[in-house]
């Protein structure tokens, strides 16, 4: 059968994931996926940091152990992720009250958003986990 957009939005988070590791995937994509309006980089970094299992993972190939989620492994990322990562303006600032924040990262595809829901998400008590993080990470 010929190839589907499904299949070709899995095909690269499979590709992402050989690259950067499931757990780094599941974790930054998911948490972009999971708030609705998209993260800004800067509240997203701030999640990956308090992640234990994430910090387990990716810090056992740093030497010395950095205090907070390696800088670097974000931009190796987040250069691979270029073509599908958008920047939009916040509509509202941290106050809450209308205004400019910072821009906040989104997938760009809508295919690829849903494919990232079903992969790193799953279930709505995953989904509502992962909410809860980025609340508690951010406030």
């Amino acid at each position: 059968p010929p190839p589907t957009l499904a299949g070709a939005c899995d095909a690269v988070l499979a590709r992402l994931e050989r690259f950067h590791g499931v757990l780094l995937l599941r974790c930054a994509l998911g948490l972009v996926e999971a708030a609705a309006g998209g993260l800004a980089e800067a509240e997203l970094l701030d999640c990956l940091n308090q992640d234990q299992a994430l910090m387990a993972d990716v810090l056992q190939y740093h030497q010395p152990v950095p205090l907070r989620f390696p800088g670097t492994v974000w931009m190796r990322l987040r250069a691979d992720l270029a073509h599908t990562l958008a920047e939009c303006a916040s509509a509202h600032d941290s106050t809450g009250a209308g205004g400019s924040g910072p821009a906040t990262l989104r997938l760009f595809h809508r295919q690829l958003r849903q494919a990232a829901r079903i992969r790193y998400l799953g279930s709505d008590g995953q989904l509502a986990a992962r909410a809860r993080a980025i609340v508690g990470a951010t406030a």
